[in-house]
């Protein structure tokens, strides 16, 4: 099916060339349409594939430092910004350890803030905070932005897939569960969101905190 829609892309790609400056306004819009549909279906193909991977695989937990992980999360995503202005705000070391595994961690973390940043495209002065809360039984990981917020009343819908960022927030949703977690979303319309990822036994060694 995903080759179908990659090709479907390319078909399109390659006619808006051929008869570039022959098509009426409105038939290169619908063409446009038509490839840019394809890429809609690929790219909703590819995260069914990896939500079904993510379900899939094994977890393998181990102590996770917060702090370093958070940190590499937020520089590999500077660059999608564009030249966006945002200001990160992280509350202060040390930072706990989590027991987890560290591949599905790192997924949950960069759909997290990825999310964040979608939410506060339209916000004159972005901020993105993120923080980790611990107890003797859990440890909180909550992401909180000042963007667009959603209606609570659309809350049953918020972590399923392709409602709020294709399936970033249902991947975050299934590894919290693999792990015997939970995730909980709290917004108004126009007051932005927070998001936390509570998880299970954390490591009781806080020393590894936000370097």
């Amino acid at each position: 099916m995903q080759a179908i829609f990659l090709a479907i892309e390319g078909f399109a790609g390659v006619l808006m060339e051929q008869t570039r400056g022959s098509l009426t306004g409105r038939q290169a819009l619908d063409l446009e349409r038509v490839r840019a549909g394809a890429l809609r279906g690929d790219s909703l193909m590819r995260g069914l594939a990896r939500l079904s991977t993510v379900a899939g695989a094994e977890v393998q937990p181990r102590p996770v430092a917060m702090g370093p992980l958070v940190r590499q999360c937020i520089q590999e995503l500077l660059p999608s910004l564009q030249q966006r202005s945002v200001e990160w705000e992280l509350s202060p070391a040390p930072w706990p350890q989590v027991t987890a595994d560290p591949m599905l961690l790192r997924i949950a973390i960069e759909q997290l803030l990825a999310n964040a940043v979608k939410s506060t495209r339209g916000s004159a002065q972005p901020r993105i905070g993120v923080g980790v809360d611990s107890t003797i039984d859990e440890c909180t990981i909550a992401v909180a932005d000042n963007g667009d917020g959603f209606d609570p009343a659309c809350l049953h819908r918020f972590f399923a897939p392709f409602e709020r960022n294709g399936v970033g927030l249902a991947l975050v949703k299934c590894i919290a569960q693999r792990h015997g977690g939970r995730v909980q979303a709290q917004a108004r319309p126009g007051a932005g969101t927070l998001i936390t990822m509570t998880l299970p036994r954390p490591v009781a060694d806080a020393g590894s905190g936000w370097p």
